[in-house]
């Protein structure tokens, strides 16, 4: 056990330098002090004897460079130097002599010695007191003590260890008298107070230093420490946070549908364009038609999930089927995009079994996927049907993903199934009457009587993109979207259902 707790400390040590150690500097926010870069060198002269000759712990060590707040690569690491100490005992000793009096985040204060305040005079020089209180707190003496000690408020003595926490030895001996994050908001707020706890924690203040502050258990703040680690934020929240979260953002689905027009001579930042914009919806899903993936072409659905992801921070994921070549040389289908991970995904062959045997001009599938938003099931289908003939294969198509929607996933239970895409047909064509006599509503005819071209740009004169809602979702809002003819020959439609 104990040297696993020294090799705990040794790599919360490294978190902090391993960073510049290897190499790929120190993020601009973070200031580590001349003893901590002193013994993180120590160290790392230590270990390169051993990197030389092992190239697993090199890597492992860089990994760990890269993501320090990755767990999985921390316990990696941790493991990897518990082996090499066990059949060394001589270094283990080396870098135990390094560490010293360095203390890491999982060094509790229960093994820590309680110092009395020693006799004698205050120091004068401000930087020389705010360090002396410093050593004072993380030793284990009460704030309260030290505070009688300096003649200053208790709140002060925490003050410095925040300091110290955000800014190293800087931070402690500068006295910059601005208020903390907390105290600019509510101080008060058990969300933001769980939050400030681990942050300290984290930073290197004592577990008994953070619970004297907040009033609490450490085993309180020791449990939070744990699920932030597993969890992330989501560990510290409590229903009563999640109840308030979605009283923010509002129970309702957001659907985008869009033809992107194969490929142009711009590459990829067309692709960044067009997801800076859907970023503005907030789309919990988008069907994405005339797609392009091979051929030298990245999938575009994929980089429009990769730029929207950056963009909203959220988790976009993308799932294409491909369909046929475009101008007789790139790959092209249809795509899914989520802000949530799919539970079931299909692809819809459009081409063959078609009745009367009809034959579309080229071959065609709709990609489907099956999601969990807000609790509730949704089912989305991208769509491109076909696009020559009087409207026979388009009708044909329509039947047959009608009847194979029935059969994979079924119809009782769905909050919403939505048809998206590009149909290649007027809202008065007997495919839109054949979809809703089967019971879908065109979201944007639900609520505007007028209006809605979305084919060809710059001046739409037909209307052949649609978003079709069955099921008991009601449709609070529909527009057209992104009347930008560097983007695509098509408009773009948004939803908005509850």
């Amino acid at each position: 056990m104990e040297r696993q707790a020294m090799v705990r400390q040794l790599v919360d040590v490294l978190a902090r330098t391993v960073s510049h150690l290897v190499g790929q500097g120190l993020p601009d926010d973070l200031y580590l002090d001349t003893l901590s870069i002193h013994t993180a060198r120590r160290i790392w002269l230590a270990l390169k004897p051993i990197m030389e000759s092992d190239s697993e712990l090199e890597a492992r060590l860089q990994a760990f460079g890269f993501m320090p707040e990755d767990n999985d690569k921390r316990r990696a690491l941790e493991s990897k130097l518990l082996g090499i100490f066990s059949r060394n005992a001589a270094l283990a000793r080396e870098i135990q002599s390094f560490l010293g009096d360095v203390r890491g985040d999982h060094v509790s204060t229960e093994t820590a010695p309680t110092f009395p305040i020693p006799a004698g005079s205050v120091p004068t020089n401000e930087a020389l007191r705010r360090l002396e209180v410093l050593r004072l707190l993380r030793s284990g003496v009460e704030a309260e003590r030290i505070a009688e000690r300096f003649e200053i408020p208790a709140g002060e003595v925490y003050r410095i260890n925040y300091d110290y926490s955000i800014g190293g030895i800087r931070g402690a001996v500068i006295s910059e008298n601005s208020p903390s994050w907390l105290e600019q908001l509510d101080g008060n707020e058990p969300f933001l107070r769980r939050l400030e706890m681990v942050r300290l924690l984290r930073g290197g203040t004592p577990i008994g230093v953070v619970a004297r502050q907040f009033d609490a258990l450490e085993d309180y703040v020791l449990l939070l420490g744990q699920n932030f680690a597993e969890h992330g934020i989501a560990g510290i929240m409590t229903d009563e946070d999640v109840e308030r979260f979605r009283a923010i953002r509002r129970d309702t689905i957001r659907i985008c549908a869009y033809n992107l027009q194969g490929v142009r001579d711009d590459g990829s930042f067309r692709f960044r364009r067009i997801a800076r914009e859907l970023a503005g919806y907030r789309p919990d899903l988008i069907a994405l038609q005339e797609v392009i993936s091979g051929a030298g072409v990245e999938d575009t659905s994929g980089q429009i999930a990769r730029w929207l992801s950056a963009i909203t921070g959220e988790h976009y994921r993308s799932h294409f089927t491909y369909c046929h070549l475009f101008m007789d040389r790139y790959p092209e289908g249809v795509a899914v995009c989520g802000r949530v991970e799919a539970k079931t995904i299909h692809s819809i062959d459009l081409t063959t079994h078609l009745s009367n045997g009809l034959k579309p001009s080229m071959a065609r599938r709709a990609m489907v996927t099956e999601t969990s938003l807000m609790g509730r099931r949704v089912i989305l289908a991208s769509v491109h049907l076909d696009h020559l003939g009087a409207g026979e294969v388009r009708l044909a198509q329509a039947e047959k993903l009608l009847s194979e929607l029935d059969r994979m996933t079924g119809v009782t239970d769905s909050h919403a199934l939505i048809l998206a895409g590009d149909f290649n047909d007027t809202e008065d064509s007997p495919t839109l009457k054949c979809l809703k006599n089967a019971g879908y509503r065109d979201a944007y005819r639900t609520l505007h009587k007028n209006k809605g071209n979305t084919f060809p740009l710059p001046r739409p004169e037909a209307r052949i993109d649609y978003v079709l809602v069955k099921g008991p979702a009601e449709i609070v809002a529909a527009e057209v979207i992104l009347n930008n003819s560097d983007f695509s020959d098509h408009l773009g439609l948004t939803v908005v259902i509850r």
